[in-house]
């Protein structure tokens, strides 16, 4: 049986939604959400853990924070970001085996201006991430065909191509012909 993997549709143990925009507007105070509480998320809903969000801020691939409070924190709308930012990065390196190296070079081409990126990419990675549900249900097996897809479409924006130019129909074509 094949189903589309949405993560956003499931509550963690604590009973917070998996939407990261509920969750960012549930936690932000004046319009901002402690350090702690989006490295949680972000660790339950992506699995990615606390230090490993810290190397990407460094990296540059998460913002950084504002540190004006005891704890960092976050604007709310750089919290939802954020989030987003850790979405694709989780998606593509897990289930679509794209190289972090790959994914690096995305985002600072990007840097200035994500929304693009989001409006364009994570569509097309909710899409193409088809999965077979496997004997548990909570680790579904990948389609590899779809991934491929979504690996060739990162290459192309890693290589500068607009993304007003990359067709995943077209990639999808492409591989039918080689294979």
């Amino acid at each position: 049986m094949l189903y589309f993997y949405h993560p956003h549709n499931a509550v963690d143990e604590r009973g917070y939604m998996e939407d990261y925009k509920t969750f960012v507007a549930a936690k932000s105070v004046e319009g901002k959400i402690l350090l702690s509480d989006v490295y949680r998320y972000i660790k339950i809903n992506y699995r990615i853990p606390e230090r490993t969000a810290q190397w990407y801020a460094k990296e540059g691939l998460f913002p950084r924070p504002d540190k004006n409070w005891k704890e960092g924190f976050y604007p709310s709308q750089v919290a939802i970001e954020l989030c987003e930012r850790a979405y694709l990065i989780a998606r593509l390196k897990e289930y679509m085996s794209v190289k972090f190296s790959t994914i690096r070079n995305i985002f600072r081409r990007y840097k200035d201006d994500m929304q693009p990126l989001f409006d364009e990419l994570i569509p097309v990675v909710k899409e193409y991430q088809a999965l077979k549900s496997g004997p548990d249900p909570y680790e579904p097996i990948l389609n590899e065909e779809n991934a491929e897809i979504v690996r060739r479409i990162c290459e192309k924006i890693e290589q500068g191509v607009p993304l007003e130019e990359i067709s995943a129909p077209d990639i999808q074509e492409e591989i039918k012909k080689e294979g």
